[in-house]
């Protein structure tokens, strides 16, 4: 520690501020990610979008699964087909829906009260679209979900980079903190 009352200051004051720009770099990355997951929503309700327009063009319920690989296929994402009763009619995700009625899905609640339905659960982004038949009634909801571990992946490594950066700020202060106010004790 620094004998002298302004190597002190200055000490504490280039601590307070590497520590200071080391949150703000991890609330900076927090952002950043907020903004990412908003417009993988938005593409992915797009996409969904899309995705009703094939089903619509050529839908048969006994070839749903392979329909639904088509659409996993043409917009790289998980496609399910809902049936109005709540069925699962295709999938195309390995580990399937979770356990329960997949019409009490908040995205799938939302698709069938006004037509879409967006919703961020842990790791994955959904997006919810109702179908309908030829003469507008419903025909059921097409529910696509993106894994949000492939943009997590990147973030991790810069926040890594972040807090190590701002560690070796912190310990080049304290050095020259150090050297500092030692020339000034010896004056």
């Amino acid at each position: 520690m620094p004998k002298s009352l302004g190597g002190q200051w200055l000490l504490i004051t280039a601590l307070v501020l590497a520590v200071s720009l080391a949150l703000l770099g991890t609330w900076q990355l927090t952002q950043y990610r907020l903004l990412l997951v908003n417009r993988i929503t938005e593409d992915l309700t797009r996409q969904a979008f899309l995705a009703v327009q094939l089903v619509d063009a050529g839908f048969n319920e006994t070839q749903a699964q392979e329909l639904a690989l088509k659409v996993r296929a043409a917009i790289q994402a998980e496609v399910t087909f809902v049936s109005l009763d709540g069925s699962v009619l295709a999938d195309t995700s390995r580990a399937g829906l979770p356990p329960g009625n997949p019409l009490d899905r908040p995205e799938v609640a939302a698709a069938l009260r006004d037509g879409v339905g967006t919703d961020t659960h842990s790791d994955q982004v959904h997006a919810a679209i109702l179908s309908r038949h030829t003469d507008g009634s419903p025909r059921g909801v097409i529910l696509l979900s993106l894994n949000l571990r492939d943009v997590d992946a990147p973030l991790v490594r810069l926040r890594w980079q972040v807090a190590a950066g701002s560690g070796l700020v912190i310990v080049l202060v304290a050095v020259v903190c150090m050297v500092y106010a030692g020339n000034i004790s010896k004056r």
